[in-house]
C-alpha cells in the first residue's frame, strides 16, 4: 500500500520512531514526540505539514509525574491557536488524559507547544497524535 505523507522513499518522516513529524502509512496518521524535557519556553512537541489529505486526529499530551507548576498546551493550525488549556498547580495527570479532536485539513501546518509558564522548572512530557488520513 502506498505512503501517503511518510516512511516513503524521498520522504524525511520517520516511520519507526519519534520526532515532531506526521507519518501516514495507508489510512493511518501517527506522531510521536518522544519524551521532551519542557522548561518556561515554548517547547514544540510536534510540527508538520499535512500533505493533500485530511486527517481525523486525536492528540493527547502527558507528563512524567505531577508537579507545583503551572503547564500551558498549545495546537496551532497555519499560525493560528486553535486550542490552548493552562492547568494549574498540583498538575495531575488526570488533567491531560483525555485526547482533543481535531480535523486537519490539507497542506495545513499543524504545531503543538507546551510550556511550564509559572517558573523554570523542567518536567518531561510527550505528545502523541493518531488518526486516519482521507484522500
Amino acid at each position: 500500500m502506498a505512503l501517503a505523507g511518510g516512511g516513503g522513499a524521498g520522504n524525511t518522516s520517520n516511520p519507526s520512531g519519534t520526532g515532531t513529524s506526521l507519518n501516514t502509512v495507508g489510512d493511518f496518521a501517527y506522531a510521536y514526540s518522544g519524551i521532551v524535557t519542557v522548561a518556561n519556553t515554548a517547547t514544540s512537541m510536534l510540527t508538520f505539514t499535512t500533505g493533500n489529505f485530511i486527517v481525523d486526529a486525536k492528540v493527547q499530551f502527558s507528563c512524567s509525574t505531577g508537579t507545583g507548576d503551572d503547564f500551558e498546551y498549545t495546537v496551532e493550525l497555519d499560525g493560528q491557536e486553535i486550542y490552548q488549556m493552562e492547568l494549574s498547580a498540583p498538575l495531575q495527570m488526570r488533567d491531560i488524559m483525555d485526547p482533543i479532536r481535531l480535523i486537519i485539513p490539507p497542506y495545513s501546518k499543524v504545531s503543538v507547544i507546551i510550556q511550564n509558564v509559572s517558573s523554570t522548572t523542567a518536567v518531561d512530557h510527550g505528545t502523541t497524535l493518531i488518526g486516519r488520513v482521507y484522500a
